[in-house]
């Protein structure tokens, strides 16, 4: 048998020779750039952000990523050209901005966190204005060949008399956001109004601290009366006593016209309503709402808008009275949102609830609400009625009974 050449041995040999330094040079040139890597971030200034938010956080986090001699994370922080602002009162970090209401606080035309966009609290799109307040739209579908849109208008817009100068977030959940309205100080306190949100429910619910309610359209309101309240138009004839005909510019006496003919606006009612719990507001783009009180108030309305008579404290709902197209039904949504305005959430929280043992790849999406009740004198069948919300069409086919419900 022949030896092997010495060309041959020596080729084997480099082999072995590079396997085993070959490792050697990327271990070294690994650990050399780690060193380069640290003397640099640590040489560096550091930068205003989150160490300097969180410094306890920040130390705690750098000897983790670097080891205990570090100082600084190995990121360079930077501020967000939008950030949080006043409006976003007592809400803590980590904020969030992937919430369904954050329109209310971020965004807006100028997007510098001014909190001017609309928020989707279906079936209103919601917004909190500082030059007009609450602004509740329900909206109407604008068909096109290639697009549907949901146009927004000012249908109803709630305020405060006094005016208000400092508008936040209050509390936040899954299914509910509150923002607080606050107005001038006096005597010590300042008169507030807290917007409850609530996701799928037809109301949209105040509670009211020392204020005077206020409300107004971009419509105009073309009847505002007492439910149940007898009407007030027997033998008045002048038309400045209704809003409806000193809103069309009507003067002298109307009701009836010198003709003999009663303008169609005698049929609504005088400015000054109740006091009562409940009141019908009807604007001039065929909404009718309904205002919702748990103790009785007066309001007083023209063409323009409406006010309580006096301050209130207590809670107040407002909803849109569904249209009935069909005309065969009247009264009947009304009579819904009446039977059921006792009853409002305070708190919403989503959970899916699985059992393995019945089926391990099945799971039940729950809404669990806290509620709380007006405890007014509004007649109703139940004491504490249900708490009434809304369902999209196709979502009505994904629900399933409350077992917990004897229903």
């Amino acid at each position: 048998m022949s030896q092997p050449s010495d060309d041959a041995a020596a080729r084997r040999h480099l082999r072995r020779g590079a396997c085993v330094i070959a490792p050697l040079l990327l271990a070294a040139a690994a650990i050399y750039g780690r060193i380069i890597s640290r003397r640099r971030w640590e040489g560096r200034e550091p930068v205003k952000g989150y160490g300097h938010a969180f410094p306890k956080r920040a130390k705690v986090r750098s000897e983790a990523l670097k080891g205990a001699a570090a100082k600084w994370v190995p990121f360079e922080a930077r501020a967000h050209p939008d950030g949080p602002t006043k409006l976003w009162g007592t809400t803590q970090r980590p904020y969030p901005t992937g919430a369904w209401w954050t329109n209310l606080v971020v965004g807006g035309p100028s997007s510098t966190g001014d909190g001017l966009g609309a928020a989707e609290a279906t079936p209103y799109a919601v917004s909190v204005l500082p030059d007009r307040g609450v602004v509740l739209s329900y909206g109407d579908l604008l068909v096109a060949n290639a697009s549907l849109t949901l146009g927004a208008a000012a249908d109803l817009v709630v305020t405060m008399r006094e005016g208000f100068e400092e508008r936040r977030v209050e509390a936040w959940d899954d299914l509910t956001m509150t923002m607080r309205l606050e107005g001038p100080k006096k005597k010590g306190s300042r008169p507030r109004i807290d917007a409850l949100f609530a996701r799928g429910s037809p109301y949209v619910t105040f509670r009211v601290d020392g204020a005077t309610p206020a409300f107004s359209s971009d419509a105009m309101i073309a009847d505002l009366y007492a439910v149940d309240a007898p009407s007030n138009a027997s033998g008045i004839t002048s038309c400045a006593a209704f809003p409806a005909c000193a809103a069309a510019s009507l003067k002298g006496d109307c009701c009836p016209q010198p003709s003999g003919v009663a303008h169609p606006c005698c049929d609504g009612h005088l400015g000054d309503q109740g006091p009562a719990e409940v009141f019908s507001v009807s604007l001039s783009n065929g909404q009718e709402w309904r205002l919702y009180f748990s103790a009785p108030v007066a309001l007083r309305w023209d063409g323009k808008g409406a006010a309580a008579a006096a301050e209130f404290s207590g809670i107040f709902r407002a909803a849109l009275v569904p249209p009935d197209a069909s005309k065969k039904h009247a009264g009947r949504n009304a009579a819904m949102l009446d039977a059921h305005a006792e009853t409002y959430a305070t708190s919403g929280e989503v959970r899916v609830v699985t059992d393995r043992a019945r089926d391990p790849d099945a799971g039940t999406v729950e809404f669990r609400w806290r509620v709380s009740y007006l405890r007014s004198s509004i007649e109703r069948v139940e004491r504490e009625p249900a708490l009434l919300q809304l369902a999209l069409p196709h979502h009505v086919d994904a629900l399933v009974a409350d077992e917990a419900r004897d229903e």
